[in-house]
């Protein structure tokens, strides 16, 4: 009775303190005043959340697996083109060299060594020209190209063709002025053609696949990395065997195909974005372009129509002054 009478009389002194219910996260003690409640009821913090639009999105996101881009024609395409392009890299690097070994261009001294750094020397100063006009034309050059209306497919047409047709001229070359001159040549069709080949798959994978443009980068990278692997073995088989002219016109066919494979590629992109001969906008063949006229979308000059008319009324109805 004396405990039972203490505990009353503190409980009379005692602030009173609410728990929340929400705070019991397991069985309390049966015969404490304070914080007795319904057994085992949980905070509602500790419950399963509902479904969020989070969540939902995940769950409408399910289906089938996307297309792979090892799959893609076009990026394949373009892949053999810069396959092709390697050799180019590659006889930049050893090729040069090797015909200046020649007597014509005088380069001969007393010792080996001397001949040697006399050659490499001269090796560094003819590849100049390549190096600053490749540069210039590949961005000052071809952006204005662009800028006139000049078409992708025919910047890598010519700059192709005419980047081809030096390696054939180089070993005809008898003195190094000669040399320097093919050079910035090479280099106006090269710079041509890389900024041409380098901007075209930028929309087409924004457009194709714009959830794997690093994947689809990665195609004709990885073309590229392995023909500068294997390049060297041909090139240096057929120095070997035939001399130095032989090198350069494998490395001048190989880049006539690159630019067959790179003018396929401008056509196959232009024909799977859309654009008819008369200059109107069609559909592009994508897999969502596909999904949304299955669903009723309308076609490319049937939406501009109507979002015109929409604006215009719009724009009439907020007393905007149209011109």
């Amino acid at each position: 009775g004396r405990v039972r009478a203490t505990r009353s009389q503190g409980q009379g002194t005692r602030p009173h303190r609410h728990h929340p219910p929400s705070v019991t996260l397991s069985t309390p003690h049966p015969f404490h005043p304070l914080t007795a409640s319904p057994p085992h009821r949980l905070s509602p913090h500790l419950l399963p959340p509902p479904s969020s639009p989070f969540t939902l999105l995940q769950d409408d996101s399910k289906g089938p697996p996307r297309p792979s881009v090892w799959r893609d024609t076009p990026l394949l395409t373009l892949g053999a083109s810069f396959f092709f392009v390697a050799f180019f890299i590659v006889g930049q690097q050893i090729q040069p060299p090797l015909l200046l070994e020649r007597s014509s261009f005088g380069l001969e001294e007393d010792s080996e060594t001397r001949t040697q750094e006399r050659i490499a020397l001269t090796s560094g100063l003819v590849a100049i020209p390549t190096s600053l006009v490749t540069a210039f034309v590949m961005t000052v050059g071809y952006l204005s190209l662009s800028k006139r209306g000049v078409r992708d497919e025919t910047c890598v047409l010519v700059g192709g063709l005419v980047a081809s047709i030096t390696f054939f001229v180089v070993p005809m070359c008898k003195t190094v002025w000669q040399l320097c001159v093919i050079n910035a040549v090479q280099g106006a069709g090269c710079g041509m053609f890389m900024g041409a080949v380098q901007a075209m798959p930028s929309k087409y994978l924004a457009i194709c696949w714009p959830k794997d443009i690093a994947s689809g980068r990665g195609v004709y990278n990885l073309m590229m990395t392995i023909g500068t692997m294997v390049a060297g073995i041909p090139l240096t088989m057929l120095f070997e065997s035939n001399g130095i002219g032989a090198s350069y016109y494998c490395t001048g066919a190989a880049m006539l195909v690159s630019t067959v494979f790179g003018v396929s590629f401008s056509k196959q992109i232009a024909a799977k974005l859309g654009g008819g001969a008369d200059g109107s906008s069609t559909v592009p063949d994508t897999p969502s372009s596909r999904r949304a006229l299955e669903k009723g979308a309308m076609e490319v000059e049937e939406f501009k129509t109507f979002l015109a008319d929409k604006l215009i009324d719009t724009l009439e109805k907020r007393n905007y002054h149209l011109w």
